[in-house]
């Protein structure tokens, strides 16, 4: 009798714990660089272009790292400390971290021109001497 009623409240708490479980789906558009932004679970997570990688940036070292890119092929990357060198430059891709989804788009870079109106020709003033006639008082 204890045994079924043991099992009964494990099975149960499993039950309910595993429907409790809802996935981060956060819709919210968040810059996590000059060079990305990203959606899902952002906390901690950075991005950068570096020369012709992406480098992503973990606050807290993952237990699970998976990287695709937006065809659903997996990216190779390293680790260097905190730093996950991705083989390549991605415009946008897809990471689970931990469990957690966040999808990476690429912002377009903006170049800056500037334009200035030609410099006019210098002006050239006359060096004439002005005869300016003295005034005498007194005659």
């Amino acid at each position: 009798m204890k045994h079924a009623r043991i099992s009964f409240l494990l099975a149960s708490s499993t039950f309910f714990s595993a429907c409790a479980y809802t996935p981060f789906h956060d819709g919210v558009v968040h810059r996590v660089s000059q060079d990305y932004t990203a959606t899902g679970a952002v906390e901690g997570t950075r991005a950068y272009i570096y020369g012709n990688r992406t480098v992503l940036e973990f606050y807290k070292a993952p237990a699970f790292l998976s990287v695709k890119d937006e065809k659903g092929n997996a990216v190779d990357y390293e680790r260097v400390g905190r730093y996950y060198r991705l083989n390549r430059r991605l415009d946008t891709f897809t990471t689970v971290v931990n469990g957690r989804s966040i999808t990476f788009t690429g912002e377009p870079t903006t170049q800056t021109h500037v334009f200035s109106a030609p410099i006019p020709a210098p002006l050239h003033f006359c060096n004439c001497i002005f005869h300016v006639p003295t005034i005498q008082h007194g005659i």
